[in-house]
């Protein structure tokens, strides 16, 4: 049996439920999350047998909170002894609601695995990956941080994964089959400043090129009246391979589900990294596809309009090479790779 946790945000999550949705037919799988995580909010995905604790994130708080995220942990360890089989390996993904599961798998004696969706491991990954047996990752850069870690790649839903011919995906989008795509997005909960930089640019984009952006919820009703002909405003999408499967070039940020997700449809993009993200993270997963040749980083203080559009003249020149190079760092079937080190 293996017990699977990963979560808190999308980025730890989603690639926990691939693995899931991969492996369930073939192993029997447990999951376990946080009542407060975004894994409780989509526990109906999750087709195995699931528990959610009541624990807290641990970074970044005062002292009071911090004491309150341990005690949680501790007292998690009892459900989670009533809950796993006294056989099982554990697979953690990240956050603080892996935490858990891998001290349990630690105190119990059971085989650990880590997965590192980012260049740089979370404070999570770095903890149990001591006394992992082995530890997985996506990008070539977190190699630095530990000896002897597999390049598995990152575990994608099936469902994001399901190719659509381009002139139909764009008609299915309502976008002009005849002109370029070029697709603005900065995770599923938008960012601001990219929807503030597509309305800087739109107008100075050449005529042969329309923008699709994905606002984010949050921020759609703020922007959705700048929408035109050239410029079709989304609040956000269920169907991310259509999205895909229209899209020509890319602006987004740079979290490692994005960089795999628009590397597995070779989509030539320029990264714009969250500048507030945990150890910058955002920037080394994007300088990794930089160096490769698939992409163009540009950080956020230095993305000025003009900055941009040579960017974009700079992928559209060469579209087929910066495609072919990003495309090499997307790794085929991570889920199985994972599942097969964990038999090994």
């Amino acid at each position: 049996m293996i017990a699977v946790s990963g979560g808190g945000t999308g980025g730890h999550f989603f690639p926990a439920l691939a693995f899931i949705d991969y492996a369930r037919n073939k192993e029997k799988i447990k999951f376990i999350g946080a009542k407060r995580g975004i894994e409780y909010r989509l526990k109906d995905l999750i087709k195995v047998d699931s528990l959610f604790l009541n624990v807290y994130p641990f970074r970044g708080l005062g002292i009071k909170d911090k004491l309150k995220a341990v005690l949680s942990f501790i007292s998690s360890q009892r459900e989670i002894n009533r809950f796993l089989e006294k056989d099982f390996k554990a697979l953690v993904f990240g956050g603080y609601t892996s935490l858990p599961l891998g001290m349990n798998a630690i105190i119990r004696g059971k085989k650990l695995y880590v997965h590192e969706q980012n260049s740089i491991p979370s404070r999570t990954n770095r903890l149990l990956s001591n006394k992992a047996e082995k530890v997985f990752i996506t990008f070539e850069y977190t190699r630095r941080y530990f000896k002897s870690a597999i390049r598995t790649g990152l575990p994608l839903r099936k469902e994001v994964k399901k190719k659509v011919p381009k002139e139909e995906a764009k008609k299915k989008l309502k976008l002009n089959p005849e002109k370029y795509t070029l697709l603005i997005f900065g995770g599923s909960q938008g960012a601001l400043f990219l929807n503030e930089l597509t309305v800087k640019i739109y107008n100075k984009l050449p005529p042969e090129i329309q923008v699709l952006l994905i606002s984010g919820t949050s921020h759609y009703e703020k922007f959705k009246h700048y929408e035109r002909e050239n410029l079709k405003i989304i609040p956000f999408s269920l169907e991310m391979n259509v999205v895909y499967s229209a899209s020509d070039f890319a602006i987004s940020r740079a979290g490692a589900s994005a960089i795999t997700e628009l590397s597995y449809y070779a989509i030539p993009s320029i990264f714009i990294p969250f500048p507030y993200a945990v150890d910058d993270h955002q920037f080394y997963n994007a300088k990794e596809i930089e160096e490769l040749g698939g992409g163009i980083v540009i950080r956020q203080e230095e993305a000025l309009p003009e900055k941009i559009l040579k960017g974009l003249d700079n992928l559209l020149n060469n579209r087929n090479t910066f495609s072919s190079k990003f495309r090499s760092f997307f790794i085929e079937g991570a889920e199985e790779n994972i599942y097969n080190q964990l038999l090994g």
